[in-house]
């Protein structure tokens, strides 16, 4: 489980989509300085790339390089409005080792680190989205058509995107 300690605010994403990378968001603006890199890789398949400010932990970018397997869309089970221009922030813990848990693994470069999750892929006409964890969505930080579902325990749960213009499947 890929663990949040809050929020930022957010000045905007840029969102790509097409047949060959699923899905890259990229939360703006990008923090100057070499990124945190965090490989998810789904039990089932799939693989993602997040980059993650080393200063503060906001959320970067998300790269899907291979997308999970495909399920249906979640019913929305967020009890509240996304709470808007907000990005998550990481746990900086899990690069530092103190919070690595068995899905876990390091990488020789301390800037990289492997987790493993049950990762699944949903679309509908005009969303994408990722499913990090089976757990209940709590609450919701969006930002221009970018959502990410966080549990109480401050959990990643998803995170979709409207599609782009001309290029959803």
């Amino acid at each position: 489980m890929i663990k949040l300690t809050g929020s930022s605010p957010c000045g905007g994403v840029a969102v790509e989509n097409d047949p060959w990378i699923p899905l890259k968001v990229t939360w703006l603006p990008r923090p100057p300085g070499r990124p945190l890199y965090l490989r998810v890789s789904g039990d089932q398949g799939g693989e993602i790339e997040m980059k993650v400010d080393a200063m503060s932990g906001v959320l970067v970018q998300m790269i899907v390089i291979e997308a999970p397997p495909s399920v249906d869309a979640r019913s929305d089970d967020s009890s509240t409005d996304p709470l808007e221009a907000l990005v998550p922030v990481f746990d900086l813990a899990l690069w530092r080792g103190d919070s690595r848990g068995e899905n876990s693994k390091r990488g020789t470069n301390s800037h990289l680190e492997y987790v493993t999750a049950d990762m699944k892929c949903w679309r509908n006409s005009d969303r994408i989205g990722i499913i990090f964890s089976p757990l209940k969505k709590d609450f919701t930080y969006g930002c221009d058509g970018v959502q990410v579902g966080v549990s109480n325990d401050e959990i990643l749960v998803e995170i979709s995107s409207t599609l782009q213009e001309g290029h959803s499947e």
